[in-house]
């Protein structure tokens, strides 16, 4: 989507958006992924597909309670991936009193900890 969008370009995208994310949550196959998605110049590879698949649902809180040894949690702020405020919410929470962790978040920085000015197309 542009910068600058009107808000019928902006909706439009949104409705999108939720369109692919509910169509993703049915676990689909790849092949009708490429039958809903394949004419998108981005369309994703397979291993990709499998992957974005494997991991949407996934929540990784459960794994930081009881943590013994010390943790770096690195999160970016231009990350278009992961909402890093609630990420650190929760994480401080779950080890508030481990004092066992250091949360550093790196600015302008992409999710794959590129810098955001040439790389935040993800």
């Amino acid at each position: 989507m542009q910068e600058g969008a009107n808000e019928t370009v902006i909706n439009a995208a949104y409705a999108s958006h939720i369109q692919e994310i509910e169509f993703l949550e049915q676990k689909p196959s790849y092949d009708l992924y490429l039958k809903q998605y394949g004419l998108k110049a981005k369309q994703m590879t397979k291993s990709r597909y499998g992957f974005i698949l494997k991991n949407s649902s996934v929540n990784a809180t459960q794994d930081y309670v009881g943590l013994k040894q010390p943790m770096l949690l690195l999160l970016w702020d231009k990350d278009l991936n992961v909402d890093i405020d609630n990420t650190k919410s929760v994480v401080e929470k779950l080890v508030d009193e481990q004092h066992n962790i250091q949360i550093t978040i790196i600015n302008n920085a992409t999710h794959g900890m590129l810098d955001a000015k040439h790389f935040n197309q993800q």
